[in-house]
């Protein structure tokens, strides 16, 4: 388990909203990473799996909008 500092940003897709990840959790190199994220809309707390994360907006990579697979 890791304390993120500072936050990170990502777009949750299932719910289609931002989320900020304050907690990361690495299991085994079988299991899908855990984020620990606080929902910008609704501030519900979840532990995300990595597969339903999207970076978002980073002018500066070029990244203008949320990625899509």
């Amino acid at each position: 388990m890791l304390q993120l500092s500072p936050e990170l940003p990502f777009w949750h897709e299932p719910s289609a909203q931002l989320c900020f990840a304050f907690l990361v959790i690495d299991y085994t190199p079988d299991h899908d990473l855990l984020w620990v994220c606080k929902m910008q809309n609704s501030g519900e707390i979840w532990c995300v799996a990595n597969k339903e994360l999207r970076a978002v907006e980073n002018i500066s990579l070029g990244r203008l909008r949320p990625c899509k697979d």
